[in-house]
């Protein structure tokens, strides 16, 4: 059901992986029944699993990086899976202005009714780049649009899907 993104080889001879789920994985919110929530993450790759806890702000992307670099990281990449884009994203204009000014022009732009919208992609792409990060891959899909994904901010959604990583022999 899932579908591997993006595939990397590493140095140490790994393979990294990253797949983004969508509806047709299932709910993977962690509030689930365990079985059930067990069985699909099973699915999606049979492994064990960890999840972050969801923290908003550019500060824990330049602690991550600072400490991927102080573990010795020469190279670090990051993909922006599937998120709400700007067409759908209406934001009021004081706090756009506030993240225009921290975080540059970019991240301004309208929906596609003329309204002024944040573009969330925009904003994590200038927040990796600033924290130091190499590369940065965009998925270019927007969870609002997309009926294969659920969109919170789109939609009122409250089931999740996940970006999911791990590294392989193969």
């Amino acid at each position: 059901m899932a579908r591997a993104t993006r595939t990397r080889p590493l140095a140490n001879g790994a393979v990294a992986r990253v797949v983004h789920t969508s509806r047709a994985d299932g709910d993977l919110a962690v509030t689930n029944v365990a079985a059930v929530l067990d069985s699909r993450r099973a699915a999606v790759v049979d492994r064990p699993w960890l999840w972050m806890h969801q923290v908003h702000g550019n500060g824990v992307v330049v602690a991550t990086v600072g400490a991927m670099r102080d573990l010795g990281a020469s190279e670090i990449e990051a993909t922006i899976g599937p998120c709400i884009h700007v067409e759908c994203y209406e934001f009021g204009s004081a706090d756009l202005a506030a993240l225009a000014e921290q975080f540059g022009p970019d991240v301004r732009g309208h929906t596609s009714s003329g309204a002024p919208a944040l573009d969330v992609p925009a904003l994590a792409h200038t927040v990796l780049c600033d924290a130091g990060v190499d590369e940065v891959e965009v998925v270019h899909v927007c969870t609002a649009c997309d009926e294969r994904f659920w969109s919170h901010r789109g939609g009122g959604d409250t089931e999740r899907q996940a970006t999911v990583v791990w590294m392989s022999d193969e």
